[in-house]
């Protein structure tokens, strides 16, 4: 008999900040950055056994548009082949940070 996987709660807490090259975009570039949040969200859980790893969650973010992310949680945490991570939506807490303009070429 197989039993269902263990669930390991986490949450997001992050703030992302968009390019002033950007700002002409910003409304999409919002939408975006939370539609990314959704798919890294629902990604963790569909994998048993994956470690809850922030660099993936920045860089689904990052693909989204948002020039850089301040992820204050989740932490890099191992999860065991008889788990899965699981972060509920409403565990998530995503702040626009603003536009960043001190940029350098």
């Amino acid at each position: 008999m197989v039993s269902a996987p263990t669930a390991v709660n986490y949450q997001i807490t992050a703030t992302w900040y968009l390019s002033k090259d950007d700002i002409n975009r910003i409304n999409q570039v919002k939408e975006q950055v939370t539609k990314a949040v959704e798919d890294y969200r629902l990604w963790q859980q569909s994998k048993i056994g994956a470690d809850i790893n922030p660099d993936v969650l920045i860089e689904y973010v990052r693909k989204a548009g948002a020039k850089r992310i301040v992820i204050t949680e989740p932490e890099y945490k191992v999860v065991q082949q008889s788990e899965v991570a699981q972060c509920l939506a409403s565990a998530v807490n995503l702040t626009y940070g603003g536009i960043e303009i001190n940029e350098k070429k």
